[in-house]
């Protein structure tokens, strides 16, 4: 396996704050940014990554429209076309163009 030199960086919840994935990430030269897990260990600093919420952020906004919280779709390319539209709308919603 060809290791890339390029810094490759993993920003997570504390979830995967894990002394087994952080023993991976290591193995394959990937940085870890983890948040504290309190639970696990009381005695960290805590630590909050930026960009973590990202994807969960963007379903969340997807979650809103009707067609792709419950699959109306028959076929793959239909759901495909609700997902395309519902990240139009998005998109315009954040650019100021839709209100």
């Amino acid at each position: 396996m060809r290791l890339s030199k390029k810094v490759r960086i993993i920003s997570a919840d504390s979830a995967f704050d894990v002394k087994k994935l952080r023993s991976i990430c290591k193995k394959l030269n990937i940085a870890l940014l983890a948040a504290t897990n309190i639970r696990r260990s009381k005695m960290k600093p805590k630590f909050h990554p930026p960009y973590r919420w990202i994807v969960e952020r963007t379903f969340g906004w997807f979650a809103w429209y009707r067609g792709l919280k419950i699959c109306w779709a028959k076929t793959i390319e239909s759901s495909l076309a609700f997902l395309q539209i519902a990240a139009s709308i998005q998109l315009f919603k954040m650019s100021g163009i839709f209100v």
